[in-house]
C-alpha cells in the first residue's frame, strides 16, 4: 500500500489526463463519423434534373429542416467532446456548412443551395455543443432530475408513437382524380416501356393524362387500395418515371403511385405524411426491371401493387421472375417520413424500424428508477404507454398494430437503458471507492 502523498497525487493527475484523452479521442472518432455522414448526405451528385435555382429565402419542407438540423448534431457533439470551446464548435460548424451550400452552387449536381440550410445546420451544431456540455449531467442525474427526465422521455415515446401511428393514415383528398399514364415527353428520362393495362380497385384505368375519374375521389377509393398492372418493361432510368398512378385533378398531388427509378420499381400510397410535408412510404423491389434492358424487351410483367390491412405489398411477375415485398405500416416504420432516401429494401426497413424503437425506448430504460418498488412503477408506466403507442393508437387510426419485432425491440431497448444505467452506477462506486482506499493507505 502507497503511503506516499506526492505518487498518490501523480497517480491522481494521472488517471484525469487518461480519461482526457480518452474523451478527447472520442470526440475526434464521432467528429470524423460525422463529418463523413455529412459528405455522403450532402455532397454526392443527383440527377441533374432534381437541381433547381437558389432557395436563399423560399420556404424550406419541414423534413429538410429536421434533417438538417439532426445531421449536424453528431458533428457539434463530436467537435466539443474534442476540447474544442463552445463558439469555436459552431463557428466551424457553420463554416462547413457555408462550404457545402457554395458547392452545391456549382460544383454538386442535383442539389439545391438555401441559406436556410445554413441556419437549421448551426442549429444542429448547437443542439450537439450542448448535449456534450451537459452530458455528465444527463448520465448522472440525482432523484429529483432523474425523475423529471423519465416522465419527459415517456411523454415523448407517447407522443412519436401516437403521431406515427395517425400520419401512417391513408389520406385521399375530394374532388376528380387524374389517371397518369406511362407519360413522356422531351428533355426528360421517362419510363420508356409500354403500358398495357392498368386497373384499381377493380377499376380499369384509361390510357392519358387527361382522363379524370367522375365523382368525388375519397368516395371512389377507400383505404384499401389494390393495383394491377401490366407492361412491357423498358431501359434503365436515371430519373424517376412513373408507370401508371392516380393524382388530383391538378396533377399536384400524387395519390397512388407505381414507378420506375434505375431498374426498382416503388409502390406508394398518399397519407397525411405526405400531407403535412413529410415523406410518404414505399415499397421497393430492386433490379426487378433490369431486364428491360435488352434492346428490344418482350417479357410482359405483371405487378400487384396494394394497401391492404395496414400494409403496403408490391410483387411482380414475369417469365424470369417473381418477387415481392411488404412493408407493415405500424408506428415503428415512421422514421421513414424523414429519411432523406425512399430506396429501402423490405428487410432494411424491419431492421431499421427495430433499431428506431429500440433507440426511443432507451431512455425510458435508463432513467427508470434503479431500486424497488420505483422500478416496478417506472416498468408499468412503460408497459401502459407501449401499449397506448403500438396498440390502442394504431386500432383508432386504422394502421397496424406494432408487429412482434417492435414488442421485442421495445423489451430490448428497456433493458439496455437499464442495464447501462447499473454500469454507470457500478462505476460511480468504485471511483467513490479509489479515494478512500488511498486514504486508508496514508493511515
Amino acid at each position: 500500500m502507497d503511503r506516499n502523498p506526492a505518487r498518490t497525487h501523480v497517480r491522481a493527475v494521472h488517471d484525469c489526463r487518461s480519461r482526457s484523452t480518452t474523451q478527447r479521442v472520442l470526440g475526434c472518432l464521432i467528429t470524423a463519423a460525422g463529418l463523413g455522414f455529412i459528405a455522403a448526405t450532402t455532397m454526392v451528385p443527383l440527377a441533374p434534373g432534381n437541381q433547381g435555382p437558389p432557395s436563399w429565402f423560399g420556404n424550406p419542407s419541414i423534413p429538410d429542416i429536421l434533417r438538417n438540423v439532426l445531421l449536424y448534431v453528431p458533428f457539434g457533439f463530436g467537435l466539443r467532446q474534442g476540447g474544442l470551446r463552445s463558439r469555436s464548435a459552431i463557428l466551424i460548424a457553420v463554416a462547413l456548412s457555408a462550404i457545402v451550400e457554395i458547392a452545391q452552387l456549382g460544383l454538386i449536381t442535383g442539389r439545391n443551395a438555401s441559406m436556410m440550410d445554413v441556419t437549421s445546420n448551426t442549429l444542429g451544431a448547437a443542439a450537439g455543443v450542448s448535449l456534450a456540455t451537459h452530458w455528465h449531467t444527463l448520465l448522472h442525474p440525482g432523484a429529483r432530475l432523474r425523475s423529471h427526465l423519465f416522465a419527459s422521455a415517456t411523454s415523448a415515446l407517447l407522443a412519436i408513437l401516437v403521431a406515427s401511428a395517425f400520419g401512417l393514415r391513408v389520406s385521399l383528398p375530394p374532388g376528380q382524380y387524374r389517371v397518369q399514364w406511362a407519360p413522356q415527353g422531351v428533355g426528360h428520362d421517362w419510363f420508356h416501356g409500354e403500358l398495357l393495362a392498368a386497373f384499381v380497385s377493380g377499376t380499369s384505368l384509361r390510357g392519358g393524362m387527361s382522363n379524370p375519374i367522375e365523382g368525388r375521389g375519397a368516395m371512389w377509393l377507400s383505404r384499401d387500395i389494390a393495383l394491377l398492372a401490366r407492361f412491357v418493361p423498358g431501359k434503365a432510368l436515371s430519373e424517376e418515371s412513373t408507370i401508371v398512378g392516380i393524382g388530383d385533378s391538378t396533377d399536384e398531388i400524387e395519390i397512388v403511385e407505381l414507378d420506375q427509378e434505375r431498374s426498382d420499381l416503388r409502390f406508394r400510397v398518399r397519407t397525411l405524411t405526405g400531407r403535412v410535408g413529410l415523406e410518404v412510404p414505399t415499397v421497393v423491389l430492386e433490379d426487378v426491371l433490369a431486364s428491360g434492358n435488352r434492346p428490344q424487351p418482350t417479357d410482359t410483367m405483371v405487378v400487384t401493387a396494394a394497401l391492404t390491412a395496414a400494409q403496403l405489398s408490391l410483387s411482380v411477375r414475369g417469365k424470369t421472375i417473381a418477387e415481392a415485398a411488404d412493408i407493415a405500416l405500424s408506428p415503428s416504420v415512421a422514421w421513414l417520413a424523414l429519411s432523406p432516401w425512399s430506396r429501402w429494401k423490405a428487410g432494411t426497413i424491419r431492421l431499421i424500424s427495430a433499431v428506431w424503437i429500440m433507440v426511443l425506448v432507451f431512455p425510458l430504460g435508463f432513467w427508470s428508477a434503479g431500486e424497488p418498488p420505483s422500478a416496478y412503477r417506472d416498468l408499468a408506466v412503460v408497459a401502459f404507454a407501449l401499449v397506448i403507442g403500438l396498440v390502442a393508437s394504431p386500432s383508432l387510426a386504422g394502421t397496424h398494430l406494432g408487429t412482434w419485432m417492435d414488442w421485442i425491440a421495445c423489451v430490448i431497448g428497456c433493458a439496455l437503458g437499464m442495464g447501462a444505467q447499473r454500469l454507470l452506477a457500478v462505476h460511480d462506486e468504485s471511483e467513490r471507492a479509489a479515494p478512500t482506499a488511498v486514504l486508508g493507505a496514508r493511515v
